[in-house]
């Protein structure tokens, strides 16, 4: 979130556009990580979430995860985000006009990630 950098995705880039409900256009990247595009294909959205395409461990989903160094646990991800807001099942960040969404399976402080979304 320290970054000030627009990206956007080329027509090829864009070949995996979905429209998946009211949010709007996401590209699907991999079966993990969506990109949130506005119409000129800039992202302003940025989404890892459980496999979208086939069921998935929590132990696969968790090395997922850790390849791109998001803490797995609610606890450990308000240790890395102190300034956070709890909301029980979902943390909230604010960094100007960056937002970032961690939803858990649960409110408990062992509760497990199952989706983290950044607004840009």
């Amino acid at each position: 979130m320290n970054t000030e950098d627009m990206y956007q995705l080329d027509d090829q880039q864009r070949s995996n556009q979905v429209n998946l409900n009211a949010d709007g256009v996401w590209v699907i990247a991999n079966e993990n990580l969506l990109f949130g595009v506005n119409d000129k294909g800039i992202v302003n959205r940025i989404r890892v979430t459980e496999s979208i395409i086939k069921e998935q461990s929590k132990q696969d989903f968790n090395l997922v995860l850790a390849r791109y160094n998001i803490p797995v646990l609610k606890s450990d991800f308000l240790k890395f985000y102190p300034n956070a807001e709890d909301n029980f099942d979902s943390v909230m960040v604010t960094k100007g006009t960056k937002l970032l969404f961690a939803t858990f399976d649960s409110d408990e402080d062992n509760a497990q990630l199952i989706d983290i979304m950044i607004e840009l």
